[in-house]
């Protein structure tokens, strides 16, 4: 992801990011520098342990707490899980996902 540019899109839900803020410094150095635009929502809204990632025909779910990644590659179903993945989005703060990384501050 970081050596091809590309720019990711990511619902993550609160206490996701606490969580990623409590990984140890080597995990979180990873993680930083990925072009992301990141919204956060409520965990009333968004409360599993998961990170859901788009790309144009791709989806990911990222499971923190399992450290098991789940990747669809299909036309369609990506398609509805991009038109869900919109709809969420609408209810999301967009956060800078690199300085979350590190409890705001760089």
């Amino acid at each position: 992801i970081k050596k091809n540019d590309i720019i990711v899109e990511a619902l993550i839900g609160e206490s996701t990011i606490e969580y990623v803020q409590s990984m140890s410094e080597e995990v979180r150095k990873h993680m930083y520098g990925r072009a992301t635009i990141a919204y956060e929502l409520s965990d009333e809204i968004l409360n599993f342990d998961q990170v859901i990632i788009c790309f144009i025909e791709d989806v990911y779910f990222f499971n923190y707490s399992t450290l098991v990644m789940t990747h669809i590659r299909s036309k369609e179903i990506t398609e509805n899980y991009r038109k869900t993945f919109e709809f969420y989005r609408s209810f999301g703060k967009k956060i800078d996902f690199n300085k979350e990384l590190y409890n705001g501050t760089n």
